[in-house]
């Protein structure tokens, strides 16, 4: 029997001045597997990215974002038994530190 590996990570919007964030994630792997995962993000703003503690998110650490919405690519990757590595990419969108509504102006 073959199981597919399912990771997949959710397009997210932050407020600017939030420094601490949670990205929607969605995996099959067993508790035992995630600790073999790695994340990253492509952007210098994005201070680290981790493993939620509820087991459907990643924790993102930002700089406060004092200029014009920006965006970062976060990843999530696992390399199985077989050694063939499975990543998710998902788009990270910080508004501006005064606008927490979304509507970019």
């Amino acid at each position: 029997m073959f199981i597919v590996t399912l990771l997949s990570l959710q397009d997210t919007e932050m407020p600017g001045a939030d420094k601490e964030y949670k990205v929607p994630f969605n995996t099959n792997l067993s508790a035992d597997q995630l600790p073999s995962m790695s994340f990253s993000a492509d952007a210098n703003w994005v201070q680290s990215v981790e493993f939620g503690t509820d087991g459907a998110s990643l924790f993102v650490t930002a700089s406060v974002n004092t200029g014009a919405p920006r965006s970062a690519q976060i990843s999530a990757s696992f390399k199985d038994a077989w050694g063939d590595v499975h990543t998710t990419t998902c788009t990270l969108t910080q508004l501006q530190s005064d606008n927490e509504s979304g509507d970019y102006e």
